[in-house]
């Protein structure tokens, strides 16, 4: 996608780790952006206890660093303060749980880390941002720096509609049965609200025509695209997101979606028939999966997805590197 490689030096600040199904959306789009920039990822484990460490750390990467160089915070928080010590011309990714939050009495851990990310934003030339409703909240800072919407990228080569039942072959699923899907890892957030999850499964204890299945780290990346086309649908129930990425590689295999108002899910919503938008209510949810498991198996065409589709083009791989091209300078 890239020809002619750039001689910038970018330095990818995070602290995914080393677990495959963590940070996937960046670590994809990384593969892309090294064959037009040098640049060198540095983990971060953040905490208290290994303070020292992490000074220590600082330190040496400040001796690499020149004025040029582009220190590229993944995410608020601890990653971005850590940022703020590094040397060079900034740039901070805010995904969601850095600025939105479930308030001090549910999550007093996360709300502090909000105000913390509030306070040092200003200290950053560029914001990037997941979605509308994040750059609204970073425009109320009125800080002096430049914010460009641009949400983590698809690739489209992994994520594509496939027949029903031989994704169920595939995975050993009975055919017979209507696979709900819940496809997020991370089931200890408060903010994932998997008490939700748990209250909708028990609605569907004794129907054995239904069958609510969750994601967990053993499951590859790229087996997912059978997951999605095995299941009727996919739900959410996040209290907050930036902006899905469960989402948009459901779009992409063309099965639909039930979720809680979140991000920029609802006006999306109104243009189409197969991203559904509920409360946080269990039977809200279990109305709308019967509703959907009722229909034929055929909302693999249905046109709904085509205009969908259409809507996400913009979170693309290919728009995604050109918008990260302009961020970063040739």
């Amino acid at each position: 996608m890239f020809i002619k490689k750039s001689k910038k030096k970018i330095f990818y600040i995070s602290t995914f780790g080393k677990n495959p199904n963590s940070g996937i959306f960046y670590k994809q789009s990384l593969i892309y952006l090294k064959k037009k920039y040098i640049i060198e990822e540095v983990y971060f484990n953040f905490s208290i206890t290994n303070l020292f460490r992490t000074i220590i750390k600082i330190i040496e990467i400040n001796k690499k660093l020149t004025k040029q160089d582009i220190i590229h915070s993944q995410y608020g928080s601890g990653c971005g303060l850590i940022g703020l010590f590094l040397n060079g011309k900034k740039i901070i990714s805010i995904r969601g749980s850095d600025l939105l939050n479930i308030g001090f009495s549910k999550d007093i851990q996360a709300f502090l880390k909000t105000l913390i990310t509030k306070f040092y934003l200003r200290y950053y030339e560029k914001v990037i941002v997941m979605s509308n409703q994040l750059k609204t909240k970073v425009k109320k800072l009125n800080y002096n720096h430049k914010i460009y919407k641009i949400t983590d990228p698809i690739d489209s080569k992994k994520f594509y509609p496939m027949d029903m039942n031989l994704a169920k072959k595939k995975l050993g699923f009975f055919k017979d049965v209507n696979y709900i899907f819940y496809p997020l890892i991370n089931n200890k957030s408060k903010e994932k609200n998997f008490a939700l999850v748990q209250k909708i499964i028990k609605l569907f204890e004794t129907h054995k025509k239904y069958k609510i299945i969750g994601a967990n780290n053993k499951i590859k990346h790229s087996d997912m695209v059978y997951y999605y086309n095995a299941c009727r649908c996919i739900i959410l129930t996040s209290i907050y997101e930036g902006w899905p990425n469960v989402v948009k590689e459901a779009i992409y295999c063309s099965t639909p979606i039930i979720s809680t108002p979140v991000s920029d899910l609802s006006t999306i919503s109104k243009k189409n028939t197969s991203l559904h938008i509920v409360d946080y209510l269990p039977m809200s949810f279990a109305k709308k999966i019967i509703e959907i498991c009722k229909k034929k198996n055929g909302h693999k065409k249905n046109k709904s997805f085509i205009y969908l589709k259409k809507l996400i083009d913009n979170m693309n791989m290919k728009y995604y590197l050109s918008k990260m091209s302009k961020v970063y300078g040739n």
